[in-house]
This record gives structure tokens, sequence and C-alpha cells, in this order.
């Protein structure tokens, strides 16, 4: 039996639901790089699907910002014209990469504590000025994957984060959710506009 059986106490034995939950917190101890089972290690709870959801929220609206940042900046110096499926595929094919192979296997069972960390913020500026150079952004994902992996490892993310300030965080959070919000609202007038149907509301 693991520390955190030992110590788990079932929800009603506490007169609030918050209560439970900081108790949780508090006992749940898994272990860093090695396996960790729900139950034996740690525990669900349906409070845990509200990060859930914003996450997925925010990494849809993210990686729709940057795809879209690559197909204006395709265009605009390249001449090319991509298909419109290119952005919806690569949402999906991204979202595919991070639940298969670092969420649900890496955040789920080896280290629940860890977050993954976002590459988007670095690439948007300079996505242009790769393609301009003739150069492609796979090269400069690959990289910062590779660095956020270091971080990890050597357990430097924590201090990267502390070395950026409230107000740049916000700011980069704001402007990656209106390029995301205001690409789908586009997207949306296009469809409209091929079914020959009015949107009032936007």
């Amino acid at each position: 039996m693991t520390e955190y059986e030992k110590a788990h106490r079932l929800s009603k034995e506490f007169a609030t639901r918050s209560g439970y939950l900081e108790r949780e917190l508090q006992i749940m101890k898994p272990k860093r790089w090695r396996l960790n089972l729900p139950k034996r290690d740690f525990n669900f709870e349906v409070e845990d699907l509200v990060p859930a959801i914003a996450g997925t929220i925010g990494k849809i609206v993210m990686t729709t910002a940057i795809v879209g940042t690559f197909a204006a900046a395709m265009y605009t110096y390249k001449g090319i014209q991509l298909p419109l499926g290119f952005v919806v595929e690569n949402v999906r094919f991204e979202m595919l990469i991070a639940a298969l192979l670092f969420v649900i296997p890496v955040s789920g069972f080896i280290n629940p504590r860890a977050n993954l960390p976002g590459c988007h913020g670095p690439m948007i500026p300079l996505i242009g000025l790769i393609i301009f150079a003739g150069g492609h952004p796979l090269s400069l994902g690959i990289m910062v994957g590779t660095f956020g992996l270091i971080l990890g490892l050597a357990k430097g993310g924590s201090r990267l984060v502390n070395l950026t300030g409230n107000s740049v965080r916000g700011g980069l959070l704001i402007i990656l959710g209106l390029i995301g919000l205001l690409g789908q609202m586009e997207a949306l007038r296009a469809w409209a506009v091929g079914l020959q149907i009015e949107l009032t509301f936007l």
C-alpha cells in the first residue's frame, strides 16, 4: 500500500468539498519519472475537467493562431496559397500528437504534476522571418521542443517562467486568443457567404 492509499479519505468524511480537494493535493506525492497509477498514487476528480477543457480550448486557439500565421506568411512572402483545410488538419494533427505522445502518457502516468510548456509564443514572431529567408518553421519547432524537453529534465522550466513577468504572459495569452478568435470569425463569415447566409451577430 502506497503513502497515498494510506492517507486517502473518502470525500463524505469532509465537511466541505474544498477541504477534501485540499487534502488530496497535500497527500498526492507521485514518483517523478516512474509509473504512477490512478487510485494508487493519485486520483481523478470531477473538478479536473475544468483545467482539462480550458487547456484543450487554449491549445486549439494557439495552434490555430500559429498555423494561420504560417499560412499568411507563405502567401505574403512566397505567393503560395495553401488549401482551406490546411489550418484545420494541422490543428487536428497537433492535438493528436500532444494528447497521445505527451499529455496522456507523461502527465497522466509518468509525472502527473508535469505541465506541458508552450512553444507557440516564441515561434509566432519568427515564422515570417524564417519563411522570408527560405527556411521552414518545422526546424524552429524541433529546436523549441528539444529545448523544452531539456528544461523539463533539468527542472529549469519553473525558473524560466519566473523570469517572465505577469504582464508579458497575460499579454501573450490575450494576443494569441485574439488572433485565434478573429481567425475563426473570418472562417465563419466565409462559410456563411458560401451558403448565402447573413450573420448579423458578426
